[in-house]
């Protein structure tokens, strides 16, 4: 979970990064599209990079539905994502709609 701003040791403000929408349907694109499977994508390092455990990841591609280019769909741990878009520039493309 985000924790609110804070300071470090030198007085200058940490304030904590939240990952667009934009973001995590780009960067799910990119999983899938260098070979990564639907059950491993939520799991991948990547999104530890910007504060996301596998839950999150979930969640966030929850919210994105078919409006942004994916389904996902769980049952267990069998993860199964419909495509809608077939590449990045499509999603670029309805991502910028």
């Amino acid at each position: 979970m985000l924790l609110g701003n804070r300071r470090n040791q030198q007085g200058h403000e940490i304030v904590p990064y939240d990952m667009s929408d934009e973001g995590v349907a780009c960067l799910a694109r990119e999983l899938h599209d260098s070979g990564v499977s639907d059950s491993t994508l939520s799991q991948h390092m990547d999104w530890r990079l910007f504060g996301l455990s596998c839950e999150h990841v979930h969640e966030r591609l929850d919210k994105l539905r078919e409006e942004r280019g994916q389904l996902i769909q769980r049952a267990g741990s069998v993860v199964s994502i419909t495509w809608r878009v077939k590449s990045m520039e499509e999603l670029i493309d309805v991502l910028a709609r």
